[in-house]
């Protein structure tokens, strides 16, 4: 799967090869949640967004790892089913 996802497409028959393989093993992911699970267990607490604010050398840089993004993820799904 990943050395397919790596290949460049610059040719037809770069497209022709692509197509040829099936859709699950390029996108194994079956929802939005499981790639962000997989984020989880890849990258852990590394960051998985970085807000520089407005840009300026003097703003805080705020950092989001992976695992605090999916607890905020199960967070908002749980407040929101609760809600019903």
């Amino acid at each position: 799967m990943m050395d397919q996802m790596k290949t460049k497409l610059v040719t037809a028959d770069d497209i022709k090869n692509l197509e040829q393989v099936p859709y699950d093993e390029l996108v194994p992911f079956s929802s939005s949640y499981d790639i962000f699970c997989r984020g989880v267990k890849n990258y852990g607490d590394r960051p998985a967004i970085i807000y520089t604010g407005t840009g300026d050398h003097d703003d805080p840089i705020q950092e989001t790892s992976y695992r605090d993004l999916l607890g905020s993820i199960n967070q908002t799904a749980n407040l929101s089913h609760r809600a019903r």
